[in-house]
């Protein structure tokens, strides 16, 4: 045991260095809270992908799996060899249900009779959830080891607590009803949250990552009063930075100002997790985007080498509502600004903040827009135009603008056989085709279990054309190209390029189980995709599909997605390209 603490503690130290050290300059500051469907969504190529560009790793995921490739434990193993970021299991404190994911896993048998619950309410499904009396300090105890077993058993570093609130003077509404019915309960619970997240770290360790949820600003005051947590944790995050999802109403005054105003007074050794948020009904891609780019210029407004950021509807992966989920990542954060030179200023009706790179700026978007004087200096956009003279933004805009002009996104992106082999499919085994490497693939086991990443990276200025070297080896394969686009009806984000035996008459239908990326389909119905079956010859080796197959419907091309290898296929390569690589200042 001695040794595993060692190990642990050494490795806690080594990522907190990486963690300074990497956003001291403001990259790798992104935070991926995951909530999948499924654990098969995290395969090797997933794990590389995200542990490439994260800062944070965050995962709400079931404990258990039939295939032991996708036990939670076996996910953050792949995490943790695939990036030098902290990986946390999501979880609860403060409250328990036997139904979800790891936060139910975590305490699973706390409800034996010894602990009363304080209040019960409904979850998700309408699951029975308890609070937990964290009053009592021998509730406090249990949970502490529950959350000990947990990190030893999954080899986690740390937890980010949900749904921690110190003071339910407003929220959760059971509590705040004893609240008004009892003078010293809201003082007394604040008391045992300050108590339990003191407890945790002690328990847990110094070098343990624990962050929680979070900074609320539901009530006059309480965005002050729960930062108090920060005593004992590692951080904190803010779920709903720039508008609260369900809610179309929001503003800068509301929904920004506060968090910038707080940031700059926290520990400077505490980190703060930014969330910002868009709408869960339908968007276009641009206006998404631009959405995106206003809340992270928002964020750098006040960013520390300690915070991080991400931007989604929701945490689920992938999402069921609005345009984006937990996974989607986009690539204007990665963008190097360097170190800030000092603290934002207001000038011209927008706020502004220098870097040794460049400069961001944002117009409120409850205000009227604003303009800044460039000078004689000349700026970059993220999509390499020249800026001088003077920036105009209008509200609800952010600029992000460099010194020097952005290295230029590569005219391709190439996937062989060798690379898909590395990701150790089930049902997959490198193979030699008439001279060529394939990878030749049986049927899969599990929803999506050969699906494919293509464009991750979402901008401006997407790959439009989709080359794959394959050969359909019996009458059930197909090969499912996953394009994303904008619809005029605003009812769809995603269509669906078949290629199969199966005629189709090369018309359009609704594929009935969609093809969500690695991931089974959703209950809702949020799956049930346009499909097009597209004529091609299948014994041909390369299938091309370019924007120009959605001509002729009402869908407009923005990315590709992935794709999904249905049955027995052998596959040699898949390419993105850009023949002619369109740059745009917007998207």
């Amino acid at each position: 045991m001695r040794d595993l603490l060692c190990q642990f503690s050494l490795r806690a130290l080594a990522l907190a260095a990486a963690t300074l050290t990497a956003s001291a300059a403001f990259a790798n500051q992104t935070v991926f809270w995951l909530e999948p469907r499924s654990n098969v969504t995290f395969d090797k190529q997933v794990t590389r992908e995200i542990g490439q560009r994260a800062g944070l790793v965050v995962l709400r995921a079931s404990w258990n799996n039939p295939d032991p490739d996708y036990t939670l434990k076996a996910v953050i193993g792949r995490f943790k060899a695939d990036t030098t970021a902290p990986v946390l299991s999501y979880s609860w404190a403060n409250r328990y249900t036997d139904a979800g994911r790891s936060e139910a896993d975590l305490l699973r048998g706390f409800d034996d009779g010894k602990a009363r619950a304080l209040a019960e309410t409904k979850g998700d499904n309408d699951t029975k959830v308890d609070f937990l009396d964290v009053r009592n300090p021998d509730v406090r105890k249990r949970v502490v080891s529950q959350f000990l077993r947990a990190r030893n058993g999954l080899g986690v570093d740390g937890f980010a607590v949900d749904l921690s609130t110190r003071t339910p003077n407003a929220r959760p509404a059971e509590l705040a009803k004893r609240c008004q019915q009892e003078a010293d309960f809201c003082p007394s619970y604040a008391g045992g949250m300050d108590a339990l997240f003191g407890e945790l770290r002690q328990g847990l360790g110094p070098n343990a990552f624990v962050v929680y949820n979070g900074l609320f600003n539901f009530a006059p005051g309480q965005l002050k009063d729960q930062a108090k947590l920060l005593a004992s944790t590692s951080g904190a995050a803010i779920e709903f930075f720039g508008m609260d999802p369900k809610n179309p109403k929001h503003s800068f005054t509301e929904d920004i100002r506060p968090f910038l105003e707080i940031i700059p007074t926290l520990p400077a050794n505490r980190s703060v997790l930014v969330f910002g948020r868009g709408p869960l009904t339908y968007t276009d891609y641009a206006q998404d985007y631009l959405w995106q780019r206003y809340l992270y210029a928002c964020f750098l407004l006040v960013a520390r080498p300690v915070d991080f950021f991400k931007y989604h509807a929701t945490f689920q992966v992938p999402t069921q509502r609005g345009r984006t989920g937990g996974m989607d990542y986009y690539a204007d954060w990665s963008a190097d600004l360097g170190a800030a030179r000092g603290a934002a200023r207001q000038v011209g009706g927008l706020w502004v903040r220098e870097f040794a790179n460049g400069l961001v700026a944002a117009a409120p978007d409850d205000g009227r827009g604003g303009t800044l004087s460039l000078g004689g200096k000349g700026y970059f956009t993220l999509e390499g135009h020249r800026r001088l003279g003077e920036l105009r933004l209008s509200a609800g805009e952010g600029a992000i603008l460099l010194n020097s002009e952005r290295p230029a996104k590569p005219a391709k992106r190439e996937i062989d056989a060798r690379t898909m082999a590395s990701w150790k499919w089930g049902g997959a085994q490198l193979d030699k085709m008439d001279g060529r490497e394939v990878l030749r693939l049986a049927a899969e086991k599990q929803p999506g279990e050969h699906d494919v990443l293509l464009d991750f990276e979402r901008s401006a200025n997407p790959y439009e054309h989709l080359e794959i070297d394959a050969e359909l080896l019996d009458r059930s394969a197909a090969i499912l190209a996953v394009a994303e686009v904008d619809d005029p009806k605003r009812e769809h984000t995603q269509v669906v390029l078949e290629v199969s035996s199966d005629d189709g008459k090369g018309g359009s239908a609704a594929l009935e189980d969609g093809a969500p990326f690695r991931s089974p389909t959703a209950k809702s119905g949020r799956d049930t995709w346009p499909t097009l079956h597209l004529k091609k010859s299948l014994k041909q080796e390369t299938f091309g599909f370019g924007a120009a197959a959605l001509e002729g419907t009402r869908y407009r091309f923005k990315r590709w997605s992935h794709v999904r290898l249905v049955g027995a296929v052998a596959v040699s390569r898949i390419e993105l390209n850009n023949p002619t690589m369109r740059v745009v200042d917007k998207p």
